[in-house]
């Protein structure tokens, strides 16, 4: 039987990520109205800078000569922001949103170029698609609906900021637990460190573009190294940073006090957290694109920078092999410190058991809905923010 070809709005709008729900808006209408609102508009746009990339010193002598950053505000009463990285010949490839924290702090997530979404009046398009030929409003509005946020301004940075950003950072580490490969095989990172100098973690960056298995994991790395590079500068030299962001800042507040807020937030105490979206890969060939798995973009949007403050532990309650490391995937977006445990069970438990420390039950009910089922018991012999997910056949079934 000959195949029919199918489009993007096919393969998306077929899939479980295609659906949206009432009930999903709902939970995050609920973490919407949480935000502290007080937060003013420019903290997040001062932010977002720091953790995308633009780090550039003082040194750079002109202002006029300068890589300038352009700020287009969308809607005045919002504080989280989305930010788009364009290449050298104008196209998008980076996006980069930055959202506040119930805690008081923010996070950042990042968003390959290739991602579909689903927009207002088109379907599904990809994010590089919808931001050609204009000035971020279609992105924005999709990236709205995907995240189910309100987003008060759209920065566009080039790639010549890019660059310089990158020289002033010095060495930029590439920190991960996995090893990551290109598409040719070749190993690329080790486990542990991988300190890199600008031009090659440039290069990294720029091959995440095209690797369709490592792309969202490269692109995430380089901005987690930018990140760390700037947190680790000496206090003066990021006095300088933020004093020289501060006067290209296209702001209506006090040059000062915008100095002083970038300055406090990059505190190398602060709690900063910046993470990928959750994808999937799909289409084939040239027209290859990113997939939002929605259930895990939901725990990931409900999740905390002081999620790092608790230990997770998956273990197999069953005598069916791979379960655990399906668990930590899905689990991964909750932000938590996970330990895979991937030895099978000798016995079949029915029910999935979340047990939890006294100070975890919060966190275990966030485990609960992000895995769809599960049994929340009190472990008054756990340390006192650890969870051990046990996995019973109620999540060993087939969809699950």
């Amino acid at each position: 039987m000959k195949k029919r070809a199918f489009t993007v709005s096919d393969r998306y709008g077929n899939s479980p990520a295609g659906s949206r729900s009432g009930s999903r808006s709902s939970r995050l209408a609920d973490r919407r109205q949480k935000r502290r609102k007080r937060l003013a508009t420019v903290i997040l746009i001062a932010g977002v800078l720091i953790a995308g990339g633009v780090f550039i010193i003082g040194s750079l002598n002109s202002r006029s000569n300068s890589p300038r950053i352009d700020i287009e505000p969308l809607q005045q009463q919002s504080g989280d922001v989305a930010i788009g990285v364009y290449g050298a010949e104008g196209a998008l490839e980076h996006v980069l949103v930055a959202l506040t924290e119930e805690e008081g702090g923010y996070s950042v997530i990042t968003i390959p170029a290739r991602t579909i979404v689903e927009t207002p009046d088109d379907g599904f398009r990809r994010l590089d698609a919808l931001a050609a030929g204009d000035k971020g409003e279609q992105l924005v509005a999709a990236l709205e609906g995907l995240l189910q946020v309100s987003l008060g301004h759209y920065i566009s940075i080039d790639r010549q900021t890019l660059e310089a950003a990158a020289g002033k950072a010095g060495s930029i580490n590439f920190s991960t637990d996995t090893a990551v490969s290109t598409g040719g095989g070749s190993i690329v990172l080790q486990v542990g460190d991988n300190p890199l100098s600008p031009a090659e973690a440039l290069d990294h960056l720029d091959a995440s573009l095209d690797d369709i298995d490592n792309g969202s994991m490269l692109q995430t790395l380089f901005f987690r190294g930018m990140r760390d590079a700037f947190s680790s500068m000496q206090d003066q030299d990021r006095q300088g940073v933020a004093s020289w962001l501060a006067a290209s800042l296209d702001s209506d507040l006090d040059e000062k006090l915008v100095a002083d807020l970038i300055t406090g937030m990059s505190d190398p105490g602060q709690s900063f957290g910046l993470w990928a979206l959750p994808v999937t890969v799909a289409g084939a060939g040239e027209d290859w694109y990113y997939e939002p798995v929605l259930s895990q973009v939901e725990a990931l949007l409900q999740g905390s920078n002081l999620a790092q403050d608790f230990n997770l532990e998956v273990q197999n309650g069953t005598e069916t092999t791979g379960l655990v490391e399906a668990i930590g995937t899905k689990l991964a977006p909750l932000r938590y410190n996970i330990n895979l445990n991937t030895a099978t069970s000798g016995v079949n438990y029915d029910h999935t058991q979340v047990r939890c420390g006294s100070d975890a039950l919060k966190e275990c009910e966030r485990v609960v809905v992000a895995l769809g089922s599960g049994t929340i018991i009190k472990d008054e012999y756990l340390d006192s923010r650890q969870i051990i997910v046990i996995i019973g056949m109620d999540l060993a079934q087939p969809g699950q």
